[in-house]
Protein backbone atom coordinates (compact mmCIF):
# COMPACT_ATOMS: atom_id res chain seq x y z
CA UNK A 1 0.00 0.00 0.00
CA UNK A 2 1.53 3.47 -1.12
CA UNK A 3 1.60 6.37 1.39
CA UNK A 4 -0.09 9.52 -0.36
CA UNK A 5 2.49 11.87 -1.87
CA UNK A 6 1.32 15.81 -1.80
CA UNK A 7 1.45 16.60 -5.50
CA UNK A 8 1.65 19.72 -7.29
CA UNK A 9 -0.24 19.20 -9.73
CA UNK A 10 -3.45 17.82 -8.17
CA UNK A 11 -4.03 22.03 -6.52
CA UNK A 12 -6.28 23.90 -8.32
CA UNK A 13 -4.88 27.71 -9.37
CA UNK A 14 -7.70 29.00 -6.28
CA UNK A 15 -5.53 26.43 -3.96
CA UNK A 16 -2.67 27.82 -4.42
CA UNK A 17 -4.05 31.22 -3.82
CA UNK A 18 -5.30 30.71 -0.98
CA UNK A 19 -2.54 29.23 0.43
CA UNK A 20 -0.93 32.17 -0.62
CA UNK A 21 -3.29 34.50 1.17
CA UNK A 22 -2.85 32.86 4.41
CA UNK A 23 1.02 32.91 4.14
CA UNK A 24 0.91 36.80 3.24
CA UNK A 25 -1.73 37.18 6.16
CA UNK A 26 0.02 35.59 8.76
CA UNK A 27 3.44 37.12 8.11
CA UNK A 28 1.63 40.24 8.04
CA UNK A 29 -0.29 39.88 11.45
CA UNK A 30 3.29 38.54 12.90
CA UNK A 31 4.79 41.78 11.32
CA UNK A 32 1.57 44.14 12.88
CA UNK A 33 2.29 42.61 16.45
CA UNK A 34 6.53 43.41 16.27
CA UNK A 35 5.99 46.57 15.08
CA UNK A 36 3.12 47.26 17.69
CA UNK A 37 5.19 45.78 20.71
CA UNK A 38 8.74 47.80 19.63
CA UNK A 39 6.75 50.75 19.86
CA UNK A 40 4.67 50.05 22.65
CA UNK A 41 7.80 49.27 24.66
CA UNK A 42 9.55 51.93 23.40
CA UNK A 43 6.88 54.89 24.42
CA UNK A 44 6.45 53.90 27.85
CA UNK A 45 10.06 53.70 28.87
CA UNK A 46 9.81 54.65 32.56
CA UNK A 47 8.83 58.42 32.39
CA UNK A 48 7.00 58.41 35.24
CA UNK A 49 7.17 60.27 38.37
CA UNK A 50 5.36 57.55 40.41
CA UNK A 51 7.81 54.89 41.27
CA UNK A 52 6.90 51.46 43.44
CA UNK A 53 9.84 50.98 45.37
CA UNK A 54 8.26 47.91 47.95
CA UNK A 55 5.53 46.15 48.78
CA UNK A 56 4.55 44.45 51.67
CA UNK A 57 1.72 42.02 52.19
CA UNK A 58 0.49 41.79 55.93
CA UNK A 59 -2.46 39.66 54.94
CA UNK A 60 -3.57 38.51 51.33
CA UNK A 61 -5.73 41.46 50.89
CA UNK A 62 -3.93 44.20 52.98
CA UNK A 63 -0.47 45.47 51.96
CA UNK A 64 2.10 48.38 52.58
CA UNK A 65 3.15 50.19 49.77
CA UNK A 66 6.19 52.20 49.76
CA UNK A 67 6.24 54.77 46.49
CA UNK A 68 8.34 57.63 45.68
CA UNK A 69 6.51 60.80 43.74
CA UNK A 70 8.82 63.58 42.74
CA UNK A 71 11.19 63.16 45.41
CA UNK A 72 8.64 62.61 48.40
CA UNK A 73 8.46 59.21 49.49
CA UNK A 74 5.25 57.83 50.70
CA UNK A 75 4.04 54.91 52.91
CA UNK A 76 0.89 54.10 51.97
CA UNK A 77 -1.25 51.44 53.55
CA UNK A 78 -3.85 49.57 50.71
CA UNK A 79 -6.65 47.61 51.73
CA UNK A 80 -9.94 46.43 48.97
CA UNK A 81 -11.68 49.60 50.37
CA UNK A 82 -9.10 52.52 50.58
CA UNK A 83 -5.65 53.81 50.78
CA UNK A 84 -4.58 55.45 53.91
CA UNK A 85 -1.41 57.79 54.01
CA UNK A 86 0.84 56.03 56.86
CA UNK A 87 4.14 58.39 56.51
CA UNK A 88 5.03 60.82 54.26
CA UNK A 89 8.66 61.74 53.76
CA UNK A 90 9.49 64.81 52.30
CA UNK A 91 12.71 65.79 50.39
CA UNK A 92 14.12 62.48 49.18
CA UNK A 93 18.26 63.66 49.48
CA UNK A 94 20.50 62.26 46.72
CA UNK A 95 23.29 60.11 48.28
CA UNK A 96 26.27 60.17 46.23
CA UNK A 97 29.37 58.41 47.43
CA UNK A 98 32.59 60.31 46.83
CA UNK A 99 35.54 58.66 47.24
Amino acid sequence: MKTPVFQVDNLSFFDFISIDCCFYIIITLFAIFFINRYFYLKKNQNNSFVKILSTTYLESNKKIIVIDVKNVRLILGVTPRKIVNLYTFSKIKNKINKK
